[in-house]
């Protein structure tokens, strides 16, 4: 563990307006800092960081950012919870992806304006759009988008 502390003390700065501990070693695809552990296993730094600093990360929890900075390590700014907790966190925030944003999106927000004010029906706006007509339903019941 002591080896584990500092490479967390080494590889972070603080960031003084934030308070976050910026991590400045190695980066995963996604922009969270990962490092090696003692064991030699690659771990997420903010994992690291929360087990060297509070304790143990319960089988099947993860360790979300009240920050919302993928590369802070202080442990202050993370908590255990599960992955529903944590996706109720991003989409309370305002951080989860919908309309265009989401990858699988077929329509855009002009083809949506164009379906909440349609007066066919639902079965041929799906054909329209290539999409389903319970999805027409959710749209413009305001439902998704």
């Amino acid at each position: 563990m002591i080896i584990d502390r500092q490479r967390i003390e080494t590889y972070s700065i603080p960031e003084p307006n934030s308070g976050c501990w910026i991590w400045t070693g190695g980066m995963s695809k996604v922009g969270y800092g990962i490092c090696s552990s003692e064991n030699k296993k690659t771990v997420s730094a903010h994992r690291l960081s929360y087990r060297v600093f509070k304790c143990e990360i319960p089988d099947g929890m993860v360790v979300a950012h009240k920050c919302d900075n993928k590369l802070c390590v202080n442990p202050d700014h993370l908590w255990i919870g599960t992955h529903k907790e944590n996706s109720n966190d991003m989409v309370k925030k305002g951080r989860s992806a919908f309309g265009e944003k989401c990858g699988k999106s077929k329509l855009n927000q002009k083809n949506v304006d164009f379906i909440r004010s349609s007066h066919l029906s639902h079965r041929a706006l799906g054909k329209m759009f290539n999409v389903s007509h319970a999805n027409i339903g959710y749209i413009k019941r305001n439902q998704t988008w």
